[in-house]
């Protein structure tokens, strides 16, 4: 298993999409603290997986690499 980083949240909500794009489907929101692990980056968006099993994209100027 490689080594992933991990992110977390600094906009107070974000809504995580379908895919890395604006108007893409919105599978569900994060607020603010948020944390999640990076999975792979494209151009000004990031494929994040959440400790529960979610997954999907946010834009990369709404989180910080931790």
């Amino acid at each position: 298993h490689q080594n992933l980083d991990q992110g977390v949240v600094i906009a107070d909500k974000t809504e995580v999409r379908s895919a890395p794009e604006e108007g893409s489907t919105e599978l569900f929101a994060l607020h603010g603290g948020a944390t999640f692990t990076i999975l792979r980056q494209v151009p000004g968006w990031a494929e994040v997986h959440l400790a529960d099993g979610k997954q999907g994209w946010m834009p990369k100027s709404v989180f910080e690499v931790i």
